[in-house]
């Protein structure tokens, strides 16, 4: 959240999505209330939600659940499958791990993605579980931590995983912004703005 506010200055923006749970950040507040001001549309979106992006680019919402919740912004936070043609990126941003579980009991297979963003679970916790990662399969991960913090919530498991199965593990305090463009063969070319 850190830029949004800035983003949001710079580039127009038609719509926004959220899930409409109640927040605690100080940034997204922010963010929220200028858009509010700017009375961009605003959508809530829920699982089961398929929304067409336009030129091959589609999004499907998996989580939060239709119905009920827990209350709590990061087990409620979005999880997006971005799909464009071939190429699928899924954002899941704090969730914890037994969200992971469900999604995975949920979706098996079809959580296939060859980009996983993903942030530290909260409250301590640990997430990007074993099974979660053998059903997305990801060739990337993209994480962020907080201010030059440990990800303590990145296992030795992982690790071990991640080394075996080649997925590049990506932390935006040493990459900067990464962009990503689909190519070929439903992959996405990754471009790093710190070299």
């Amino acid at each position: 959240m850190g830029a949004a506010g800035e983003l949001v200055r710079a580039m127009p923006v038609g719509w926004w999505a959220e899930t409409g749970t109640a927040l605690r950040s100080p940034a997204l507040k922010e963010w929220r209330g200028e858009l509010e001001r700017r009375q961009e549309g605003k959508q809530f979106w829920r699982e089961g939600e398929e929304i067409d992006l336009g030129k091959d680019w589609k999004v499907k919402v998996l989580w939060p659940p239709a119905v009920g919740g827990t209350g709590r912004s990061e087990e409620d936070g979005m999880v997006l499958m971005l799909e464009c043609g071939g190429a699928r990126l899924l954002w899941a941003g704090s969730i914890p791990g037994e969200v992971e579980r469900e999604l995975v009991m949920e979706y098996g297979a079809t959580l296939k993605a060859g980009v996983l963003v993903q942030g530290p679970a909260k409250r301590g916790g640990a997430n990007l579980t074993r099974e979660w990662l053998e059903a997305v399969e990801p060739r990337n991960v993209v994480r962020w931590s907080r201010v030059l913090e440990e990800d303590t919530s990145l296992s030795v498991d992982f690790a071990e995983q991640a080394w075996g199965e080649g997925i590049e593990l990506l932390k935006l305090q040493e990459t900067g912004c990464l962009t990503f463009k689909p190519v070929e063969g439903g992959k996405w070319k990754v471009e790093r703005w710190k070299k």
